[in-house]
């Protein structure tokens, strides 16, 4: 079992819903943020002293800690991508064992609207933030391999208090799925590199379940229990998505991203 776990980015909307939730006895929970408030300490992910300073006895790191949703190519280089590698050397350096990664949807987010969400699917991001979770993913898959880890890649889809559009009916993450996502992330008795999908037991969606199952990961919320909603707001719910690709509008047919 961890029992001490950081959680970057822990004021964001998942950081601060996994800091309440995943708190129990016999577990401390270290929360950092850019800006502290509270229990959660002000440290910045791209001063590797500090972030060295903070993991420094910890089993395990929930790395949240980034910019959401940049087209900027200089903020998802320093943030996302330079930040991720900090905090994962440090992780390694302190003698973590297990890594979670904050992935996204983003980093798969050329491939077809219906296309099913698998581990082996290739790379295809649509944007320099859909890049810059690829690269995460591939640096968390090569120090995993070189120092004997486990890694946890979450390929977080459309985390919403419920879904929004027809898209939504296949990629919705309600937040406590994330929690338990991440309970199981933390308990799986796996190693080494793991690519999982971050939604809920949605019926439409073409996802991975055997991995959900292997990790432990037992969704209970459907996106299917709001059609309903979504009808009477004027969602076309026959539709695969309102969009082509998997990155949704992050991805602009014909429009350099």
């Amino acid at each position: 079992m961890s029992e001490t776990i950081l959680i970057t980015g822990a004021s964001g909307r998942i950081g601060s819903l996994l800091a309440r939730k995943l708190a129990r006895p016999g577990r401390t929970l270290r929360l950092t943020d850019l800006k502290g408030e509270g229990e959660v300490v002000a440290a910045d992910i791209l001063d590797a002293r500090e972030m060295a300073e903070q993991i420094q006895g910890v089993d395990a790191v929930i790395h949240l800690a980034g910019n959401p949703n940049s087209r900027d190519w200089a903020t998802v280089e320093r943030l996302n991508m330079q930040g991720a590698r900090i905090v994962f050397e440090a992780a390694i350096a302190a003698g973590a064992t297990r890594i979670i990664y904050a992935s996204s949807i983003h980093a798969v987010g050329l491939h077809p609207a219906d296309a099913a969400l698998t581990a082996e699917m290739p790379l295809a991001p649509g944007s320099p933030y859909g890049v810059s979770k690829a690269y995460g993913e591939i640096l968390l898959e090569y120090l995993c391999r070189q120092h004997h880890v486990c890694g946890f890649a979450v390929r977080i889809a459309s985390f919403r208090p419920h879904p929004d559009n027809a898209r939504e009916l296949r990629t919705w993450l309600s937040p406590a799925d994330m929690v338990r996502l991440a309970e199981a992330c933390l308990m799986a008795d796996v190693s080494g590199f793991n690519i999982v999908w971050g939604l809920s037991a949605n019926r439409r969606a073409l996802v991975d379940r055997e991995t959900w199952a292997r990790i432990g990961y037992a969704p209970r919320d459907e996106a299917e229990d709001h059609l309903a909603a979504l009808e009477a707001a004027g969602v076309d719910v026959s539709r695969v998505s309102e969009w082509p690709f998997l990155g949704a509008h992050f991805v602009t047919p014909g429009v350099a991203p």
